[in-house]
């Protein structure tokens, strides 16, 4: 099914999925993201995935700009993480413990538009702990299902091969009816693979060879393939509109069966994005701006739609009730995935991500509350700029939930925001409570202030340290002014 170091010695010794007890009975991994010394842009983590494979999760991780990227694989049951081998630019996983690997390569000109640009591709499959065999290097998608992965090959990437990569056969080879047509979405879901060519939605069984086509909307994104052949996809027609009405709608397309309604929600407002099917169950990640919802309103959540169209919560974030839209503080779905009955999420919350999983039975009521606020060291900004005087004072006000203790830097963003360079930095011990932290800013650091426009200069904020017994980080975009 479809997804969505400098230090990685740190990182591989606090992945792991440690399992938690309660009515939700949720396994839980827990991956700190620091920001890193003086904001380094280099030393901020990034988590990608996750990915279902039998009993493991596996996810992404990257530090930086132009950082390795590197896999992880994390037991469902509870374990230590570990690093698969090999680099990586998408993944996906499959029900019996099969996860297939796609690196992309770039090199030679400067753009894909280059003449000597030139780009490839390499797909690998197998067990999550190996050994993986080499299935194609035609640049295109592909995805896995139980132990078969499905991918594009021939010697014009004209076909769609169906693989059973643990017996170590071809289950089925598909011609594309248009050789050079672009294959987009493509999602394998048992015996059945899809695929998008142009407007047009290619759906066949790769045991038997039958086929059937389905027109979608131009406007349509986002498909994900049921094992009865059924097909959910999200329909934005109407896109770009200027009517406040403008709904984006959520859509289920059944064999044999006209495109029903499953829900709706303000365009302007949300993006939606099928995760995929537990038998008749749909999973769909529903994103709301956190700027305009209601407090009480999740601004980030995974919704089971039954059958009958009928919603039910997994998870849901809500927002960050007080503070400077400046501040990251809305805890942010990062990707999940859904395989036959357990899902499993990547979120990040402050400088952390917690990769979860946790089988749909286990689930409470009322899903699981992502929001996970009470440890961060929160900067307050009452404004998104800082004014430093004449003597280079100014002050941050900080709110700690719990004794809270680390560093704060300020540092300004020089070349767009891709090197940094320090203007303040002290250490703070407090207890809980909002506070006053004063910083001084050299006199050169203000001189450089004065030369930027308007006497002013982008930077970034951050607290690094601990809250209680817990690592947290916290960090916001603001604008520092030189008096005159």
């Amino acid at each position: 099914m479809r997804p969505m170091l400098r230090r990685l010695p740190f990182l591989l010794a606090t992945a792991a999925l440690l399992t938690t007890t309660g009515a939700a009975a949720a396994p839980m991994a827990r991956v700190a993201l620091p920001l890193g010394d003086e904001g380094e842009r280099t030393a901020q983590f990034t988590a990608f995935g996750p990915a279902l494979a039998g009993d493991a999760v596996v996810f992404g991780v990257t530090s930086g700009v132009g950082g390795r990227p590197h896999l992880l694989a994390a037991p469902t049951a509870g374990g230590p993480a570990r690093e698969l081998p090999g680099l990586w630019s998408r993944f996906a996983g499959g029900d019996a413990g099969v996860v297939a690997i796609t690196a992309v390569a770039y090199g030679g000109g400067t753009d894909r538009y280059d003449p000597s640009y030139v780009m490839s591709q390499k797909l690998t499959a197998g067990p999550v702990d190996g050994p993986a065999e080499t299935l194609g290097t035609c640049i295109a998608p592909s995805d896995a299902d139980g132990a078969r992965v499905a991918y594009v090959a021939g010697e014009h990437c004209d076909e769609v091969v169906v693989r059973d990569v643990l017996a170590g056969r071809e289950v089925g080879r598909l011609s594309v009816a248009s050789p050079g047509t672009s294959i987009t979405d493509l999602r394998l879901a048992g015996d059945l693979v899809s695929w998008r060519a142009g407007a047009t939605v290619v759906v066949a069984d790769a045991t038997t060879g039958a086929v059937r086509r389905e027109t979608l909307p131009v406007d349509s994104s986002g498909d994900v393939l049921g094992r009865d052949g059924s097909l959910a996809y999200v329909d934005e027609t109407g896109y770009p509109s200027t009517d406040s009405d403008w709904r984006i709608h959520l859509m289920l397309l059944a064999p044999g069966a006209p495109a029903r309604e499953v829900a709706s929600w303000p365009a302007w407002s949300t993006v939606v994005a099928p995760v995929g099917f537990s038998g008749g169950t749909l999973v769909v990640r529903v994103e709301q701006d956190a700027s305009v919802v209601s407090p009480r309103t999740p601004s980030d959540q995974l919704l089971a739609f039954a059958p009958d169209g009928t919603a039910r919560p997994l998870l849901r974030a809500l927002p960050v009730p007080e503070g400077d839209p400046h501040i990251s503080a809305t805890p942010e779905l990062l990707g999940a995935d859904v395989e036959d009955d357990r899902i499993a999420w990547t979120l990040r919350d402050c400088d952390e991500a917690t990769v979860g999983s946790v089988a749909l039975a286990d689930l409470p009521p009322g899903g699981i509350d992502a929001t996970r606020l009470d440890h961060c060291v929160r900067p307050i900004l009452e404004r998104s700029v800082l004014r430093v005087d004449r003597r280079g004072r100014t002050t941050v006000a900080v709110r700690c939930p719990a004794a809270c203790s680390g560093t704060l830097t300020l540092t300004g963003m020089v070349s767009s925001g891709y090197r940094y360079r320090t203007l303040a930095r002290r250490p703070f011990s407090l207890p809980a409570g909002r506070h006053r932290i004063a910083v001084a800013v050299a006199a050169s650091d203000r001189a450089w202030l004065a030369h930027g426009k308007d006497r002013a200069r982008p930077a970034l904020l951050a607290l690094a340290g601990t809250t209680g017994a817990r690592p947290s980080s916290r960090f916001a975009q603001v604008r520092v002014v030189a008096s005159r």
